[in-house]
């Protein structure tokens, strides 16, 4: 949580390069000494920026990393998202982890295979966390999303967040500017959390006395764990079911902010997926979840997703986790 008065100085400066970046022809090297300003009001100490800006570069992502996914709907996503071999790895990853996954569901109430799941999809079980400077991904990020005047959700001042996190983690923790690796988007490690998430629920899983989410799977674990249970996670709860619809329905009724009972749902026309009635039960409010529109897959979902969106806001992502997570148990 950022002090307001760095908000607000946030956004004047966000005017400012908005103006300078798109009218001036302003550069990386430009927007870095607006960065510092930041971060120094920030209360980044003067000794941390003079020892880490002069090794912040440009970035820039590869194009077309995620080409494979764009465009495509859940019967197409889904299956490419998943492959078997995601399937039985994350199985012979639990198998053979099974007593220190048991444990962190019972400190954390958050039951293995979601976070197993996650594992998989974030970084394909540690193989994929991206060895990219973190403060030169999310300084190049914040500097790419000024040029295009993109401000809000995922634009330049979630990234100068970001980065402002990512300095906070090398002035309290032991870490070196080249240990905070990231992926391309900027986020870090084996679950692929961001520099907030990490300051706010960051924990030594492995009771060896250093939080390391990079290469010690059981502090990435723990770490997010500790972070669902923050949020809210119900450990005995799943995150929703696939269902089809008897009748045709009312656009007004697929949205996050509609919340019925079971019994509301049946009498619309809801079942099961496999065509049997819902659930017998009005002490949940569930809603109606439908990215591909009517003709395609559709979901009732629960409060347990309603807590990853907290983590990810990508729908089709999600249900590729909570479908891969169904596959695992």
């Amino acid at each position: 949580m950022f002090c307001k008065s760095v908000v607000v100085f946030c956004v004047y400066l966000t005017c400012c390069n908005l103006v300078s970046a798109q009218e001036s022809g302003a550069t990386f090297s430009d927007y870095l000494s607006g960065l510092k300003r930041v971060a120094l009001e920030a209360n980044i100490s003067p000794m941390t920026v003079a020892q880490h800006f002069p090794k912040i570069k440009p970035f820039k992502r590869a194009q077309g990393h995620n080409s494979v996914f764009e465009n495509t709907n859940l019967e197409q996503y889904i299956p490419k998202k998943v492959p078997d071999i995601l399937v039985s790895t994350g199985r012979i990853f639990y198998q053979a982890n099974e007593k220190a996954f048991d444990h962190i569901a019972t400190k954390y109430g958050v039951q293995p295979r979601f976070l197993i799941a996650l594992w998989g999809l974030s970084s394909d079980f540690g193989e994929r966390q991206g060895r990219y400077p973190v403060l030169s991904v999310l300084a190049s990020s914040a500097f790419e999303a000024s040029l295009s005047g993109q401000v809000d959700h995922y634009g330049e001042l979630f990234y100068i967040d970001e980065f402002i996190a990512a300095l906070k983690i090398l002035e309290r923790y032991p870490y070196r500017f080249e240990d905070l690796t990231s992926s391309q988007q900027g986020t870090m490690g084996h679950m692929q959390i961001r520099p907030s998430q990490f300051l706010a629920y960051a924990k030594d899983g492995s009771g060896d006395g250093h939080i390391d989410i990079w290469h010690d799977i059981s502090d990435a674990m723990t770490t997010t764990a500790n972070m669902l249970q923050d949020i809210g996670w119900q450990s005995d709860s799943t995150w929703g079911r696939q269902i089809r619809a008897t009748k045709a329905l009312s656009a007004d009724n697929i949205s996050l902010a509609v919340q019925k009972t079971f019994s509301e749902w049946q009498q619309l026309g809801i079942r099961r997926f496999e065509g049997g009635d819902l659930p017998n039960r009005d002490d949940m409010r569930v809603s109606l979840l439908a990215p591909d529109g009517t003709d395609g897959r559709m979901y009732l979902i629960y409060f347990n997703y309603r807590a990853l969106k907290r983590v990810n806001q990508d729908d089709k992502y999600l249900l590729a986790a909570t479908y891969l997570s169904e596959r695992i148990k």
